[in-house]
């Protein structure tokens, strides 16, 4: 069986993997974190790569949350100026969930689009902005049509259950977004617009397709965890792990691109943001499908360990190995019951969470009573490999 390596890249609160699969070499890269660890934590990565002739033959934008997608625009630069080649990324904006022609844009159009859904200070240096200065993924894609969606025919990323071969023992199955969780995201966009007194129609053009990306983009987090993980009388594990949670609502996170790598015998599950209540129903149909147990060889947890995504999820889904990326401090993610759910459930073999920081909840969890009791290990882990 072809080796498989994950990176899980530190870039704060944000995603950022790279994966890579034996003979044939291929390179898979999954969201590109916050726009402010490209300098010191993607670009030299990437560099390296290209400097040894290494390209990335997919690029996997799971959603529009600014920590995902926020390194993306250095992936094109101005002039084609690309750190590394792209031999195709897959993301959905507003093009192909409307699946309409282009229309262009008229100065009045931008002009009260720019008002409703500002341009962001780190995005521009100028109060100039023209329909085309590329601040937005979608933007940069369009001079690259080529290689945007081109294996679902530049249409939507969909959970069709259909796997997507990349090579003769690699393939990619997408489990979500539903066409709804797409359409979703436009009937939000309009109401934001219709908060601003703009009752415009949605259509394909380059400044509704911009702002609509921005909006996601600057998209603050509504619910910040409340934990208190330093007292012991709050950190009962058959207590946390069977908490009741609130849901994750986030409109966005509900039209993350959710996926099941498969390389050889192997498979990983990846869930980008994806709420409990859109994944389970779908990962169920395709298991149904298939026949194949909803058991995997590494789970990407959703939105950082959250709660809100994890706890019913974690009745229906198992692994030896799960990934949960975040530094922990802007939304105090992962949450504690969602690690005591994991290590916590009947099992006769031992279980892995690896983390990409050693956060505090990776300090609580890092003790050795609990690790005997429990059947797990705890890791701060850059890289896993599969051999």
């Amino acid at each position: 069986m072809d080796a498989l390596t994950i990176k899980m890249l530190d870039v704060n609160e944000g995603d950022c993997f790279l994966i890579h699969v034996g003979t044939p070499s291929i390179h898979i890269m999954v969201d590109s974190g916050p726009t402010s660890t490209w300098t010191e934590r993607v670009y030299p990565l990437l560099k390296r790569l290209d400097n040894e002739g290494v390209t990335i033959d997919l690029l996997i934008i799971t959603h529009i949350d600014a920590d995902h997608i926020g390194g993306a625009l250095n992936f094109f630069p101005k002039k084609d100026l690309s750190v590394i080649c792209i031999r195709e990324v897959w993301f959905n904006g507003l093009f192909q969930i409307i699946g309409t022609s282009e229309v262009p844009s008229d100065a009045a159009e931008q002009q009260f689009l720019s008002a409703a859904i500002p341009y962001m200070e780190t995005e521009t240096g100028t109060t100039d902005i023209s329909f085309r200065q590329s601040t937005t993924l979608s933007e940069r894609l369009h001079e690259r049509p080529d290689i945007w969606n081109s294996h679902f025919k530049g249409g939507p990323i969909i959970g069709t259950f259909r796997p997507v071969k990349l090579a003769d023992t690699l393939s990619i199955v997408p489990i979500l977004p539903t066409s709804v969780a797409l359409s979703n995201l436009v009937k939000s966009y309009e109401r934001q617009l219709r908060n601003h007194k703009i009752n415009a129609i949605i259509k394909n053009s380059p400044a509704m397709q911009d702002a609509f990306e921005r909006y996601y983009k600057s998209y603050e987090e509504p619910f910040i965890e409340t934990q208190d993980i330093l007292s012991d009388s709050c950190f009962d594990i058959e207590t946390l792990a069977t908490a009741t949670t609130p849901l994750d609502q986030s409109i966005s996170n509900a039209a993350s691109i959710v996926f099941i790598l498969k390389a050889g015998d192997r498979s990983v599950l990846f869930m980008g943001d994806a709420p409990s209540q859109e994944a389970i129903p779908a990962l169920q149909n395709w298991s149904k499908k298939t026949g194949a147990p909803l058991y995997f060889d590494a789970i990407k947890m959703p939105h950082h360990g959250s709660k809100q995504n994890c706890m019913d999820l974690l009745n229906y889904v198992d692994s030896p190995i799960y990934l949960i990326p975040t530094d922990g401090k802007k939304f105090n993610h992962p949450s504690i019951e969602t690690v005591a759910k994991i290590i916590s459930r009947p099992t006769t073999e031992t279980r892995h969470v690896i983390f990409n920081y050693p956060h505090v909840v990776y300090q609580r969890f890092n003790d050795t009573g609990l690790m005997e009791k429990y059947h797990y290990t705890l890791e701060v882990a850059g890289e896993i490999s599969f051999n």
